[in-house]
């Protein structure tokens, strides 16, 4: 990407995940430009959205009934709404980052604005610690509408944990829902769901589903979707036809290249060679996560406060046209010559930090990151 003045970087945020063939990707603009011109909104409903819904059905695991929003937090807030109404229970086992709607986002740090009293309906529990959940459903029997998790985030599921997820949430009546918001179309085809064989009862999309045109999908069984038909989750853009359009053409590309599999291999390569030179120089990072969704952690080094570290990293390598960011999402149009490119910036960065006398405070050109929750 280039910016306003001219400079040049290969980017690795891939619009926080959302670009998964590619920037201005070639087939999504031509299936858009075609749209365009035949209407981006109509007051009658369009062919297309059934379309999608055909093809998210015939790709997703737990897929057979589809709604149609436009970002991640409207898809896991029509999840949390529509289980409330099937089971008839208010309150929300949660697990990882789930939006900025007030349903969940009351959890974190920076809740101004948002009714406390939300709080008493959600309940969070460990990634990986099965007690954790089973202490939440022994304090809150039969109050429990659903347990919503990413699939997998950066850990890797441990001892059957999913299986024992699901498992514990149909014995008590509450529905599974799987936060496939980032997971979803990265791992597999079917997203995580289909990675890891577990199928959830309701399923979230967003991110990848439209190579970064706005879109998200509630997915999941039948009997759930049908008898929550009177649920609201409808919107105005809803159903725009230019990121259905843009949704059509990124999922039919998926499952005719061998996209996945070129995103999972670049990732591999960048995760493997980065640890080796973090080790070869003795610098407290590493790259982890699966191959197609990074992240890069940092501890503290020489008297300089992690996120010290981690700014000085990320400033150095934007000023050599490389952008990073907290996760790295490889691209179906990223090359393993600009992996290389990437690599050779991390070991000059690492170089310089290895060069720092004992307790010398690194220097920045702004101030330290802030984590936001």
């Amino acid at each position: 990407m280039t910016d306003l003045d001219g400079n040049t970087y290969i980017d690795f945020q891939s619009g926080l995940g959302a670009i998964i063939l590619g920037m201005s990707y070639d087939k999504v603009n031509r299936a858009v430009q075609n749209q365009l011109s035949k209407g981006s909104l109509f007051s009658l409903a369009s062919p297309l959205p059934i379309k999608l819904a055909e093809l998210i059905c015939a790709t997703v695991p737990s897929a057979e009934r589809v709604r149609i929003l436009k970002n991640g937090s409207d898809a896991t807030s029509a999840a949390i709404r529509i289980a409330r109404a099937f089971t008839g229970r208010n309150k929300i086992a949660s697990c990882h980052f789930h939006g900025w709607h007030d349903w969940y986002y009351i959890t974190t740090s920076m809740n101004k604005g948002i009714p406390k009293k939300l709080k008493e309906d959600i309940y969070e529990f460990k990634y990986n610690d099965i007690k954790s959940l089973e202490k939440i459903f022994d304090e809150h029997k039969n109050e429990i509408a659903a347990v919503i998790l990413e699939p997998v985030h950066l850990e890797e599921p441990k001892d059957n944990f999913l299986e024992k997820v699901k498992e514990l949430a149909h014995k008590h009546g509450a529905l599974l829902i799987f936060d496939e918001v980032v997971t979803g179309f990265r791992f597999s085809l079917g997203g995580a769901q289909q990675y890891f064989n577990i199928i959830p009862d309701l399923s979230c999309f967003a991110k990848a589903l439209a190579n970064g045109f706005p879109l998200s999908a509630v997915a999941g069984k039948a009997e759930i979707l049908d008898a929550t038909s009177d649920v609201i989750t409808s919107m105005t853009y809803g159903e725009e036809t230019l990121s259905i359009a843009a949704s059509l053409a990124t999922i039919q590309e998926l499952q005719e290249k061998p996209v996945i599999e070129h995103i999972w291999k670049l990732g591999e390569l960048f995760e493997l060679d980065y640890n080796k030179l973090a080790q070869k120089y003795g610098i407290p990072t590493v790259c982890i996560g699966y191959p197609c969704r990074l992240e890069l952690t940092f501890s503290d080094y020489k008297n300089n406060e992690r996120k010290r570290v981690k700014g000085y990293f990320l400033q150095e390598s934007a000023k050599q046209g490389i952008i990073f960011g907290n996760i790295i999402f490889m691209t179906y149009s990223h090359t393993e010559e600009q992996i290389r490119q990437a690599l050779q910036t991390c070991e000059k960065i690492f170089k310089q930090l290895a060069s720092l006398k004992e307790k010398e405070q690194i220097k920045l050109e702004g101030k330290i990151p802030v984590e936001l929750w």
